[in-house]
Order: structure tokens, then sequence, then C-alpha cells
């Protein structure tokens, strides 16, 4: 099998008063195509179309259902073949152990592995089943760099038609030959999911995305303007055809010669073509307002740039850590010293962890943070980042104006309850920052429940009311989609205060460059 196409597709979740999709054509190859859209736009719902698990209710699948895999995106999922794996000692998944690092008793105690541990295992049952149609759903999702890169050099073995759903752009730049964008357009006053295919690493999509965007705008805008000035010819020579109407109503004097004959002429009809020119205008305001209509742009978002009035502080230091070990126990001088420790390596304004087998700890520089400083702290997961970020919150002045966001947020319940203790103008410019964050403000109105990513947006929206002086965050784009991770990143870029984040994400690392 080398293509799977769609045609046409249709389909309304049985939930739902409006279609999901309408007329989605689409052709997915051999080889990995990246499927990219806001969290919620459908790119699940279309992957378990394609595989045949959901029917359309128009529109052709060609082949239907074919022998399809599936890489959950939770990795409390265990696989369906894991019991088939652990016995498979074939070439194939040997190779396949190698290459993700998999230990031989893995398969035997799945439930004490971490995160990135499954994912591996995961991804190697999937592979090892050797599937006509792939789907990956965020297999990079909370990795971190060295097992991410494990994973995507794993899914490259694949040779069949594989469809990966992602907000990482290192997948999409090292794994994906192609992508597909779901995405919402506004045509003839409704919005609809169109899907558009691009090639390229993501700074192409971005740069063809915007190109376009900015070309469909423009010509709206002057498809606009070109009924704007139609409108108001036509309202001028109706105001014409007024004025002349009533200069004919008057009796002008026997003795004015020139307004006898005008008059005359006139119910002959000679002023006729001033109302005919008038009635010929609203043809064309109509063939205006139709091609207006016509034309598709982006449907309107939320988001945007925030307004950074944030001073950096005045002190010259904010944070301060001597060189030392890091214990990453209960502390003990003596069990760093004679057990090996991961090391903090400076690099600008980064610090790299590295890290070495049974560390007992991490052992960091002199470090210091002053008003506009950014620190940026890698590593691999377990080799101290959230060590140092921790040792250096416990010397933070709590009389700084600050803003700490760690990997995991409180309830919604919770979170509203802090929003509803805002004052009226506080709450208005919450609504702005989560807006211009890519969350939806209508969220924050009802009684519906916060997603993760929604959770996150919101906690940082109120932080940002204290105009924090310094921003402290462990992974903040867990569970943002790449528009989300766009527009953090646009804030933390004009972000003047002091700053300290943990992150593996390469589009915000690439932004904090």
């Amino acid at each position: 099998m080398q293509h799977i196409q769609l045609n046409n597709l249709s389909y309304t979740p049985p939930t739902a008063s409006e279609p999901l999709f309408t007329d989605i054509c689409a052709t997915f190859s051999t080889g990995w195509t990246a499927l990219l859209g806001d969290n919620g736009i459908g790119k699940t719902t279309l992957c378990r179309l394609v595989c045949g698990g959901l029917k359309p209710e128009t529109g052709i699948i060609s082949p239907a259902s074919p022998q399809a895999g599936w890489i959950e995106q939770q990795t409390d999922r265990r696989p369906s073949n894991l019991d088939d794996f652990a016995a498979d000692w074939s070439a194939q998944t040997m190779r396949l152990r190698t290459l993700l690092d998999i230990a031989d008793d893995w398969p035997y105690r799945w439930e004490s592995l971490s995160g990135g541990e499954r994912k591996k295992l995961q991804v190697a049952c999937a592979l090892a089943a050797d599937p006509e149609l792939l789907i990956a759903d965020e297999p990079t999702n909370h990795l971190d760099a060295p097992t991410r890169d494990a994973v995507i050099e794993a899914l490259r073995r694949f040779g069949g038609i594989g469809i990966v759903i992602t907000h990482d752009i290192a997948v999409i730049d090292r794994l994906a030959f192609r992508s597909y964008l779901l995405h919402r357009l506004h045509t003839d006053h409704r919005n609809h999911t169109a899907i558009d295919m691009f090639e390229g690493d993501w700074d192409n999509i971005c740069q063809r995305l915007n190109s376009r965007n900015a070309a469909q705008r423009q010509q709206l805008r002057q498809s606009r303007q070109e009924v704007r000035r139609l409108t108001a010819e036509q309202r001028r020579r109706q105001e014409k055809v007024r004025q002349v109407a009533a200069k004919s109503l008057r009796t002008p004097d026997r003795k004015d010669h020139d307004a006898c004959k005008a008059k005359k002429f006139a119910k002959g009809g000679l002023n006729g073509g001033v109302g005919r020119s008038a009635g010929q205008l609203a043809g064309r305001i109509d063939d205006a307002k139709q091609a207006a209509q016509g034309i598709s742009v982006a449907a309107k978002r939320y988001d945007g740039d925030i307004a950074i009035d944030i001073e950096p502080s005045n002190r010259r230091e904010l944070l301060h850590l001597d060189a030392q070990i890091l214990p990453f126990g209960p502390a003990d001088d003596h069990a760093t010293t004679i057990a090996p420790v991961n090391r903090a390596v400076p690099d600008g304004s980064r610090l790299r962890i590295e890290t070495v087998a049974d560390a007992a700890g991490v052992e960091i520089p002199q470090l210091s943070v002053g008003p506009r400083d950014r620190l940026v702290i890698t590593g691999a997961n377990g080799a101290g980042k959230t060590t140092v970020l921790t040792a250096l919150l416990r010397l933070l002045d709590p009389d700084v104006p600050q803003l700490i966001c760690t990997q995991h947020t409180p309830d919604a319940e919770t979170l509203l309850n802090r929003f509803d203790g805002h004052t009226a103008n506080e709450r208005q410019r919450i609504i702005r920052c989560f807006a211009a964050l890519n969350g939806k403000p209508e969220a924050l109105l009802s009684e519906a429940d916060l997603s993760a990513g929604e959770r996150r947006k919101l906690m940082l929206a109120m932080g940002l009311v204290g105009r924090p002086q310094i921003m402290v965050f462990d992974e903040p784009t867990n569970h943002l989609d790449l528009s989300s991770k766009q527009a953090l990143a646009a804030l933390l870029s004009q972000y003047l205060g002091a700053l300290v984040i943990v992150t593996h994400d390469e589009l915000l690392l690439r932004a904090l460059r």
C-alpha cells in the first residue's frame, strides 16, 4: 500500500450540532506525514476515520480500514502486543531494543517504568507489529531531548504510511516529509475547518502560512474598500438624482429662457442618465460584496501580543548560588563525595546538565541571576534540573514580585476561584492575557471544565497581573499546542525582567537564544 486517499470527507460527532469536517481531501503516502492544528480541532478524530475506527457521513477513504497500528499519547496505555514483544528475539526486535536502549526486563515490569521508558516500549511494540499504517499521537510529548531523539530515529525506520500528530517542531523538522495543517477559515459569514498541505521544515511552514494569510487579509481589505468606494459613489449619485428631481419641480421664471429650456429638456429625459448611472452602481456593489464574502481568511483568533508594562527590579542580583554539589536525596556530604554526580555546564545564558550513571547529585558552578538575566536549564529527565531550580527558589526574596509556574497546575476549580477573587479590572486584564496566549475567554465564563493547557494559560495570565520582576518556569509548554507555544515564546521574548526556565521544547529554546 503506497497511498491512502481521502475524498470529500465529512463527519459530525454524535454529540455535536455542527460538522467537524466538511469535504476534506488529503493523500497520505509512504513515509511520515505530520498532522498539525490547535487542540480540539479534530486531528485524532481524522486519524480514527483514516484507520476505520469511525465512519464518515459522506466521502470516500481508499483503501478503507487498512491494517493499522497506534502509538497512544498517554504513557499509561499498555501495548496490546507487549507480551509478544517480550518473547520476540528476532533480528528486527533486537535492532529496536538496541536503538531505543530497551532493557530485557522492561516488558515484565511495565508498572514500574518511567514515562520515557514506557514511551520507548510503546514505540517498539508498534513498530514490531509492522502495520501498513501507523498513527503516532504526540509521541514526544513530555520527553527529554535524548529520549525524543531516540524515538524520532526509531520512527524514521518505519517503511509504511505514517501519520504523526504533533506539536513538536523537532518532529516536523526531522521526521515528517510533509505536513497537513487543520485550521479554521472564515468564508461567507461562517467558520469551517480546512486542511492544507505544506512541505519543508517548521520555519518554512510558518513563512508560507504567514505570507498566505497576509495576502488573503490584503485581498479582503481591498474588496471591502471597493465596496465602501462604490457605496459612497452610489450615495453621491443618488444625491445628484434628488437634486435634479427637486430642481425639475420648481417653476422657472417665464423670462428666464435658459431655465425654461432646461426644464423642458428634463421632462424629455435628458437628466434621466443621472438616475440610470446611480442604478447601475447597485449591481456593481452586489458583485463586490459577493467577491468579498467569497474570500477565505483565517478565522478570528483570540491571540495577540500581550502588552508587557513590567519594569525590571532595581536590585543588582535576584538569585545567587555558590558553586556546590546539590544532592538528590537527603543531604549527605559523604555520599556526594564518594558517589558520581552530574555536572551543570554553563554556556552563555544556558546551563546544560551532563549526566553519569547512578548519580547521587548535581555539581553546579556559581549561579547569579540579575534583574534582566535569563537562565535556561536543559538536560535529560532525572539529570537534576528541578533540583537546581528548587535550590534557586529557596533563596528568592518573597518581597520581589514573582511568577512561579511548576510542571503541575492546580485543578480548574481552584484556579477559577482565584480568578473570581480578582477585581473587575484585574479580571479584564487576565482575560486579555489569557486570550493572547491562544486561550478562549468564554472558557473562563462558563461552567465547562478547563483542559490542562487552559489551566496552564490561566495560571500564567493571573501571574502577569502582579507585574512580576522575575518569572520561573518548569516545562511551561507541557499540554500546549503549537499556536499557544508561539504565543508564549512571543511573550517571553519581549519580557524585560529576569527569567529562569527549565525546558526541552525546541520552539521555546529557539525563541530564547
